[in-house]
């Protein structure tokens, strides 16, 4: 993870990345709270960057969530995709409506 952040940050990172998870998962703060015999409003202050969380309850989580504890933890790539995909939207936004037809085609071919 090469970064270093505060503690502050790396709540907050750290929540918001177990709520995007949640999230594209469709489950509700208690359905996944409840999966793991979390309260409701701690898994709620977690995602917030409000509380601190246990190894063991990130571990439960990354299972959970169907994916490693690593992957939980890297905020770095998840920064870095987020990065590029806004230096693409404002690329597209510079383009022709031609150009952007040639480009929809070009990526359903890879």
């Amino acid at each position: 993870m090469g970064e270093t952040f505060s503690e502050d940050d790396f709540l907050k990172k750290l929540g918001n990345r177990i709520k995007i998870l949640r999230v594209a998962q469709g489950l509700s703060q208690a359905q996944l709270a409840d999966s793991i015999n979390m309260s409701p409003r701690y898994l709620s202050e977690v995602e917030a960057g409000k509380r601190n969380i246990s190894i063991y309850f990130l571990k439960l989580l990354a299972e959970r969530l169907s994916i490693s504890l690593s992957e939980l933890l890297n905020f770095a790539e998840k920064e870095e995709r987020e990065n590029i995909i806004k230096e693409l939207n404002i690329f597209l936004e510079k383009l022709s409506h031609e150009q952007l037809l040639f480009l929809q085609r070009t990526i359903r071919m890879l």
